[in-house]
């Protein structure tokens, strides 16, 4: 599958803890309003911003891909998304 470089960079940084989202800005004592900023319903963690933000959810879906997501998402007892 072509995809561009941007993306599999983001998916690299992603995969690897390194978008610097809420949580992560703040577990390094940056100060940062904890919600997501665009639903304003969960931390704003790596797995909220791609897979549980009801925004991310719309998008999603508008590619045909929500219940394949929804399927494959599974959580460990750390936390950590698995596919």
């Amino acid at each position: 599958m072509q995809v561009p470089s941007k993306v599999k960079n983001f998916i690299w940084r992603a995969l690897h803890g390194i978008v610097p989202g809420m949580s992560i800005l703040r577990n390094r004592h940056i100060k940062v309003n904890p919600p997501c900023p665009v639903c304003k319903a969960g931390p704003e963690d790596i797995r909220h911003l791609i897979f549980t933000c009801a925004r991310a959810k719309e998008i999603w879906a508008k590619l045909g891909l929500h219940e394949e997501i929804e399927k494959a998402l599974v959580m460990d007892r750390s936390g950590s998304v698995v596919l």
